[in-house]
C-alpha cells in the first residue's frame, strides 16, 4: 500500500522539520519545503496528496499560495491544511474563506497533527470541500 504523500510548507525551519518528523513517524511520506517560493514545483515533484501550509509567510502568504495551488494545472485535488499561530476561530474562518480543507493552530500541532491529517483523508473529509 502506497503511503500518503505530505508536503509541509513553512518559513520556520524548526517547526517544519518537527512537523515532518512527526508525520513520518505516523507513517506518512513527508517532505519539508522552506517557504513559499518554489512550492508549486515541490508539489508537482512529490505528487503530494496533502499540503500542510503555513499562513504567515513573507511575500506570499498561505491564502495566496493556496490560490496558486488551486489554479495550477493538475493540482486542484491536492488537499490543503492551513496552520498558523493565529487564534483557532479566525484561523478556521480563514480556512473556510480561502477554500482550504481544514486548519490547525500551531500551538495544538503536536497533539492534533496526525489525527487532523487522518480525518482529512477519510472519505467524508475528502468530500467536505471540492476544488
Amino acid at each position: 500500500m502506497e503511503r500518503v504523500r505530505v508536503l509541509v510548507i513553512d518559513d520556520d525551519t524548526t517547526f517544519g522539520m518537527v512537523a515532518a518528523r512527526r508525520l513520518e513517524e505516523a507513517g506518512f511520506a513527508v517532505r519539508f519545503h522552506r517557504g513559499p517560493f518554489g512550492c508549486l514545483q515541490a508539489i508537482r515533484d512529490m505528487r503530494c496528496d496533502v499540503v500542510v501550509l503555513d499562513v504567515n509567510m513573507p511575500k506570499l502568504d498561505g491564502p495566496l499560495v493556496l490560490r496558486m495551488i488551486r489554479d495550477a494545472a493538475g493540482m486542484g485535488r491536492t488537499r490543503v491544511l492551513l496552520c498558523s499561530n493565529m487564534e483557532p476561530g479566525p484561523l478556521a474562518r480563514l480556512a473556510e474563506a480561502s477554500g482550504a480543507h481544514g486548519a490547525l493552530a500551531k500551538n495544538a500541532f503536536d497533539a492534533e497533527l496526525v489525527s487532523s491529517l487522518r480525518a482529512l483523508l477519510e472519505p467524508h473529509g475528502a468530500r467536505r470541500r471540492k476544488s
